[in-house]
């Protein structure tokens, strides 16, 4: 969980060189999340940690830079209201947001959040279909990291 702290002058969650240290140096192989909204932070102006002013940006630069630095799912609403478009109209490269799906949804499979449980009955291969079909037309409901299983008891 990248925090509201600024390192070597740049904010957590949109420092890519935390990003690296994680991920390249460390092997980290999982996916990082924000503390509550702190890309809404950068926002409104993240102080650089280093006793410099707050660097004010609008919400889409935020979500680029929160996407750039590795935060792959936003804990608050910087994600849900800028990137679709920002993707879109072409502000933020796609394959940010490629990556950080891939990392949240990795996860999620590996802790087995998709696996069908004693008693439940899962629709997996429509699941399976439909999260194909959004993440290659990269619809805003991908952008939410939320996905909702339709189940029924056996």
């Amino acid at each position: 969980m990248c925090s509201y702290n600024a390192v070597n002058g740049l904010p957590t969650c949109g420092n890519p060189a935390m990003n690296k240290t994680l991920r390249e140096d460390w092997g980290f192989e999982g996916y990082m999340t924000s503390d509550s909204d702190s890309c809404a932070n950068i926002e409104q102006g993240h102080p650089d940690g280093n006793g410099g002013p707050p660097r004010p940006m609008n919400a889409t630069q935020a979500t680029k830079e929160c996407l750039m630095g590795g935060t792959d799912i936003d804990s608050g609403h910087t994600y849900l209201g800028n990137i679709f478009d920002a993707v879109t109209d072409g502000e933020v490269d796609e394959s940010y947001a490629r990556t950080a799906l891939r990392n949240t949804y990795k996860m999620r499979m590996l802790m087995g959040l998709f696996d069908p449980t004693k008693g439940t009955t899962c629709c997996i291969r429509g699941l399976v279909s439909s999260v194909t079909r959004v993440i290659g037309t990269l619809r805003p409901v991908v952008f939410l990291s939320m996905l909702h299983i339709v189940s029924r008891t056996a």
